[in-house]
C-alpha cells in the first residue's frame, strides 16, 4: 500500500507511547496564555498532542506475501509479479509509455520490438540480493 503525501500510517488505537507524548506535549493547558500572548484554544491544543501522537506513533509492521497489484508501486521500481491465473511469476516494473503504452514490463523485447507487457494479479517486493559468501 504506497501512502499519499501528507498522510501517515498509524494504528487504530494510539499505543503507550502516542498518548504518552500528546500530555507531555508542553506546560501549556487550554486557556492558557502564550509566550506570545495568545490564549491556548482547543484546536491549538489538540493539534499540538496530535502532531506528538504521530510523532511517536511506531513504524506499520512489514507486509509479508503477496499483495494486490492495485497497491504496487508504479513508479518504475523493479518487483516481482504474478498472475493468479496460471502461476506465472516474472520480475517487473511499471512504464507509463512504451510501444505498447502503460504496463507491467520486464525488459524482454518480442518480435515487433516492444517490450512485453504483463497482466498481473498480485506483487511482492525483490528480495535483497544474496550476500557475497552466499554466492558460492
Amino acid at each position: 500500500m504506497t501512502t499519499p503525501d501528507g498522510w501517515v500510517l498509524v494504528p487504530i488505537e494510539p499505543d503507550e507511547a502516542m498518548l504518552n507524548s500528546a500530555v507531555d506535549v508542553d506546560a501549556f493547558k487550554l486557556g492558557d496564555i502564550s509566550p506570545l500572548g495568545f490564549r491556548i484554544s482547543p484546536q491549538m491544543l489538540f493539534a499540538r498532542c496530535y502532531a506528538a501522537m504521530l510523532s511517536s506513533a511506531p513504524p506499520p509492521p512489514a507486509v509479508e506475501g503477496w499483495r494486490d497489484i492495485a497497491t504496487a508501486p508504479r513508479d518504475g521500481t523493479p518487483i516481482l509479479v504474478a498472475n493468479a491465473c496460471n502461476g506465472a511469476v516474472y520480475d517487473a516494473r511499471w512504464e507509463e509509455r512504451g510501444g505498447n503504452g502503460p504496463g507491467w514490463v520486464d525488459g524482454v523485447i518480442d518480435l515487433c520490438e516492444d517490450e512485453i507487457v504483463y497482466s498481473p494479479s498480485h506483487w511482492q517486493p525483490l528480495p535483497p540480493p544474496p550476500a557475497e559468501s552466499e554466492a558460492t
